[in-house]
């Protein structure tokens, strides 16, 4: 069973992805995925304390739009390939880099297609930030206040919860 991002965890995400169930996940080339995953690991189980550090100074909402969106296009080739031949209306990004780099084309006025972004973390990192979406889906109602503190509109924000597969 697939347990990529396109399997949504919550009723609300699995009514709106129906029609899209069977498209293959973002898929970053597999070497990016295991470094990223295992110097992640590392960072967690030997110094904690600064990957804190890194997630407090990254979290100033778009600070670091043009260096984040530099290092993710770098990674996406294989996903941009995917979107231009599938050509889809509709986009849900459960990951920052997806969001980010759609963002990003529509920004360069290459795409017109805006993402939704669910963000899978109880709290809304800045990485989870971009300035080109449709809509965005939050866990916690403090998240929601939060978003609409920064400036996105209260219409455009829903509290759905953490999508987990129970």
């Amino acid at each position: 069973q697939n347990k990529g991002p396109m399997q949504a965890r919550t009723p609300a995400l699995r009514s709106l992805l129906a029609p899209w169930a069977k498209l293959a996940p973002w898929a970053a080339p597999r070497c990016y995925k295991l470094a990223a995953a295992e110097m992640y690991l590392d960072l967690v189980n030997t110094v904690p304390a600064m990957l804190g550090l890194f997630y407090d100074i990254s979290d100033t909402p778009y600070r670091h739009d043009k260096m984040r969106v530099m290092f993710e296009k770098l990674n996406s080739r294989r996903f941009l390939r995917s979107l231009r031949r599938f050509n889809p209306t509709v986009v849900v990004c459960t990951h920052f880099t997806p969001a980010a780099v759609l963002s990003w084309l529509v920004e360069k006025e290459e795409s017109d297609l805006k993402p939704a972004v669910v963000v899978t973390d109880l709290d809304c990192h800045a990485m989870w930030l971009i300035r080109h979406y449709q809509r965005y889906f939050v866990a916690r109602p403090e998240t929601k206040q939060y978003l609409t503190r920064i400036g996105v509109p209260d219409s455009k924000i829903d509290v759905t919860g953490i999508p987990i597969d129970p």
